[in-house]
């Protein structure tokens, strides 16, 4: 009889060893760690001077198909890096909230503080252009074109044809369009737009010498478009606006639109120096309107010495700035701060700018980058002069 062998105890092990391998459950499925979106801010600068700009930058927070959304003292957006420009002072919180696919949400915010403005400066002068057409001889005001960059509308004073000319910078005559209108006395121009943003040019037809017209008017002309390195002449379509002054009748050669309100400022002319500023407010699409009066100013005494007689006004393309001309050199600024009340302007100190001397000088407008004035004055092949400001004005 054979009996089985006993099992060796080397053979025992390797026995257990694979029983234990053969019972070993499986390993259990990966889990993903969910992580939830983290909102990172970044800015370039958070403190400056009025106008200031910052840029603002989601870009680094984290999270799978992020939504954003800023959130403003004026308003939100929605984009991942956000460009802002700041027109009023004081400490501005800028908070941004990102949103991923989850629906898990982050928020974070900023301080960005923004200081009142700095005068600008009287910098170099130069003639960047010359008037030649011989129809030109009254040139009584001057406006940057907002659709036409190079082109400046500018326009004969009372007694000469109802044209208005458009013009590059060196002076040459691009367009000549005719106003179907036979009175009036045009004294500046402005462009600006309508409720809509669609451009309008507005002439104001607010001389008044002898005092004789109980009612001014501005004329306000969709802006057509003018190429530049072209002759187009027209006719333009208008509609007239009339103007009731409050104790008028009064004689005006100063006329500006605001680009913050779409307002528009009147600004009377007396040879005493004393001239009053009048408002008209947005929309200009009444066949009248009663002018409000927002203040005075005494032209010719300190703080505002020099000419008494007003001859321009003009407001920054942004609206931070507001100034006036007289017959002398000198051009008065005033910084306007978008945190109070247009009026809240002229209790700062002016800022007084020394033009080129041009004597009969009625025309003025700030370049399209606010970094300088331009003046024209009547006469015949007059310069085109650009007085540059060298102030901390926006690049």
């Amino acid at each position: 009889m054979i009996f089985p062998q006993k099992p060796s105890p080397v053979f025992a092990l390797f026995a257990l060893f694979v029983g234990l391998i053969g019972c070993a459950e499986p390993d259990a499925p990966d889990v993903p760690t969910f992580k939830p979106a983290i909102a990172v801010l970044s800015v370039d600068v958070d403190l400056g001077t009025l106008p200031f700009s910052s840029l603002l930058s989601a870009a680094d927070s984290q999270g799978d198909d992020l939504q954003y959304l800023w959130t403003f003292d004026d308003g939100t957006s929605t984009d991942v890096d956000v460009e802002r420009l700041w027109l009023a002072s004081g400490t501005h919180t800028v908070s941004l909230q990102v949103t991923d696919a989850r629906g898990s949400t982050d928020t974070t915010s900023v301080d960005i503080d923004v200081l009142p403005a700095e005068c600008p400066e009287s910098g170099t002068y130069e003639a960047i252009g010359q008037i030649l057409e011989p129809d030109l001889i009254e040139l009584s005001g001057v406006a940057h074109s907002r659709q036409n960059p190079g082109v400046l509308w500018v326009h004969n004073d009372a007694g000469n044809d109802r044209s208005l000319y458009a013009i590059d910078e060196s002076g040459l005559v691009l367009g000549v369009f005719s106003l179907d209108i036979s009175y009036g006395d045009w004294e500046d121009i402005a462009v600006g737009a309508n409720a809509a943003g669609e451009p309008e040019i507005f002439v104001g037809s607010v001389g008044n010498n002898n005092r004789d017209r109980e009612t001014l008017a501005i004329l306000v002309v969709p802006e057509p478009e003018v190429p530049l390195g072209a002759r187009t002449d027209g006719t333009l379509p208008f509609h007239e606006m009339v103007l009731a002054f409050p104790g008028g009748p009064f004689d005006s050669e100063s006329l500006a639109w605001d680009p913050q309100t779409g307002d528009l400022y009147v600004l009377t002319k007396q040879a005493a120096g004393i001239s009053i500023l009048f408002r008209a407010e947005a929309p200009h699409d009444e066949p009248s309107i009663d002018l409000t009066y927002v203040t005075e100013f005494d032209f010719g005494a300190p703080p505002l010495p020099g000419g008494s007689a007003t001859t321009a006004a003009s407001i920054s393309p942004l609206g931070d700035l507001i100034a006036f001309r007289t017959y002398s050199s000198t051009a008065y600024v005033w910084r306007r701060d978008a945190s109070a009340p247009f009026v809240s302007a002229f209790d700062t100190e002016p800022c007084p700018i020394q033009l080129v001397p041009e004597g009969q000088g009625e025309a003025m407008d700030f370049s399209l980058d606010g970094r300088s004035l331009i003046t024209i004055r009547e006469g015949v092949d007059v310069l085109i002069n650009r007085t540059n400001l060298d102030g901390p004005l926006p690049e």
